[in-house]
């Protein structure tokens, strides 16, 4: 499927002409994008959704990045399970960092995590106790 419309072009805002920081005393080149129209032409094709597709050749699903520990097994996944807890790599991340990327309305908002980069603060080196304080209230 395509779906396209005519819009007004976002770069010149419609002048057909773009003035950038490198130009003054009243020069402007001619707009990229529209090609001097002002009318950018937007078009985009799809396929429609209908159904998630299975992906080959996949084991283990994780929630972020971190590849190196936890995660649930693929067929886990695609039947709607959660992740439990100590699905995390909790062997190279703190409950912080995990959670800033996996999901951050459980990232724990405790006062003593350090700022900056996670492996600087001082819990870092024992965050098997940060994941145990984690686990226990429950986030």
């Amino acid at each position: 499927m395509i779906i396209e419309w005519d819009e007004e072009c976002q770069s010149c805002k419609g002048t057909g002409l773009y003035v950038g920081v490198g130009m003054h005393d009243g020069a402007a080149v001619v707009c990229r994008h529209c090609e001097g129209t002002g009318c950018f032409h937007f078009k985009h094709r799809y396929v429609p959704f209908a159904a998630r597709r299975p992906r080959e050749g996949v084991v283990r699903v994780f929630q972020t990045g971190w590849t190196s520990g936890g995660g649930i097994p693929y067929l886990s996944w695609w039947n709607g399970e959660s992740f439990p807890p100590g699905s995390e790599d909790r062997e190279h991340t703190c409950p912080c960092e995990f959670y800033q990327y996996a999901d951050s309305e459980r990232k724990p908002q405790w006062a003593e995590c350090g700022w900056g980069r996670f492996s600087d603060c001082k819990q870092f080196p024992e965050k098997r106790r940060c994941w145990e304080r984690f686990d226990k209230e429950g986030l």
